[in-house]
């Protein structure tokens, strides 16, 4: 588990010094009706972080993502982009947002 620390990629919004590592397309898309899988990285920390983002064209206020931190060792066990959502909805602490949650971003910290 990755514990939050005082980086600026740590808070909303993550617009600052985040750069992208791997884009959407890459190994994680495997079903084209299951959304967007990209890698982001902190410039300032090196954190890494993983999103999935979907949206429903016909659909209005479809739009949704969750964002994580993820080390390397997790993400070489992610083969599919079902496993990318699992992961991101087991972690302790994630950001999401999107028009479904009418949100432009906030935290959810699962409750033990």
């Amino acid at each position: 588990m990755i514990e939050r620390t005082d980086c600026k990629c740590m808070t909303l919004p993550l617009d600052y010094g985040i750069r992208i590592l791997l884009p959407g397309g890459d190994r994680l898309n495997t079903d084209v009706t299951a959304g967007d899988v990209e890698l982001f990285g902190c410039s300032m920390c090196g954190m890494k972080w993983l999103r999935h983002y979907d949206e429903w064209p016909a659909f209005s206020e479809s739009g949704r993502w969750h964002l994580a931190p993820v080390t390397d060792a997790e993400l070489a066990q992610l083969h599919s982009t079902k496993d990318v959502l699992e992961f991101l909805h087991s972690r302790p602490w994630h950001f999401y947002g999107g028009s479904y949650f009418r949100t432009a971003g906030a935290l959810a910290e699962r409750k033990e």
